[in-house]
């Protein structure tokens, strides 16, 4: 019989993993972060890579580079999360309202920026990570 308790065991992974989907397809594709939230989504190990908007939509921050990608940002993840057979990819968004200790985790001085997660397992206190800072194109 522990043949059938091992196929019994939840997989804490894959429940995860159907958190996010749901959230995702929920929201047209886009998960909307905060601190916490963003921890637990990139917390290892992970079988799937993340791509998030660090954003300030905010009133008081007058971003406008921010509210130009922001609809660009949306119909990408929309569309990804119509494809029927996608891979494990996830789009995220978190605004400094609601996430500032991310942004100061990743030393982020200026919005929009957008970060690629890979798919990884290591213990570093911070995910690999590359970045697309667009205020330095």
């Amino acid at each position: 019989m522990p043949f059938m308790a091992l196929a019994q065991a939840p997989d804490p992974l894959s429940d995860k993993i159907a958190v996010l989907q749901a959230t995702a397809m929920a929201h047209n594709g886009i998960i909307q972060l905060d601190s916490n939230s963003f921890d637990n989504m990139l917390s290892k190990p992970r079988n799937y890579s993340v791509v998030v908007l660090f954003t300030a939509m905010s009133p008081e921050f007058k971003c406008i580079p921010c509210k130009n990608f922001d609809p660009e940002f949306k119909l990408v993840a929309s569309s990804w999360s119509k494809i029927p057979d996608r891979k494990r990819l996830f789009f995220g968004i978190v605004d400094f309202k609601d996430g500032q200790q991310v942004f100061q985790k990743f030393g982020m001085v200026s919005a929009p920026s957008l970060l690629y997660f890979p798919t990884g397992d290591s213990n570093q206190e911070l995910p690999d990570f590359d970045r697309f800072d667009f205020n330095s194109r």
